[in-house]
Formats: structure tokens, C-alpha cells, sequence
């Protein structure tokens, strides 16, 4: 897969993908699936990685794993912008 070949990383990492609004936003397309589905590849091709994805569209992300798998790699949050939006 060409997009393993341009990241060349040590032998073990945590990495932090803090998700921008726009993507987990809006609405789906099949171009916006796409990219996340390209995402996704990398990371479960690398498995010696652990991978901390963080976004702010909580029912976005449930939707887009309604019909994916999550990689065993990965941690899924959730970041909350003030108190009042936590019941959310």
C-alpha cells in the first residue's frame, strides 16, 4: 500500500490524531467515507501502533463505526468543549 510507504515510523508508537470538526461534520459523502476508509486501512496494516483518534462529533463517529469495525489499535475519544455540552 503506497500511503505505508511514506510513513516510515520506529518500531512501536502512540499516536494522537486529533480529528478536525469538518471531517466528522457535515454531511457524509463518498468522498469524505472514502478518506476515512483509507485512514482506517493504515492503521490496522500497522497493529505495532496504537492510535488515540479524538473528535468533538460524538454521534458521527458512532454513526461511521454502526458499519465499520474499530481496529484493536485504536482508542476512540471524545473531547468536550465546556461543562454544559457534557450530558450531550
Amino acid at each position: 500500500m503506497e500511503e505505508l510507504k511514506e510513513y516510515k515510523l520506529p518500531e512501536k508508537n502512540d499516536l494522537m490524531v486529533c480529528e478536525p470538526q469538518k471531517n466528522w461534520g457535515g454531511t457524509w459523502t463518498e468522498e469524505k467515507l472514502d478518506a476515512f476508509d483509507k485512514i482506517f486501512t493504515v492503521i490496522k496494516k500497522t497493529p505495532q501502533h496504537r492510535y488515540q483518534i479524538l473528535t468533538k462529533r460524538a454521534e458521527r463517529m458512532a454513526e461511521y463505526f454502526a458499519t465499520h469495525d474499530i481496529p484493536e489499535n485504536v482508542w476512540l475519544g471524545v473531547t468536550v468543549e465546556a461543562k454544559k455540552i457534557v450530558p450531550e
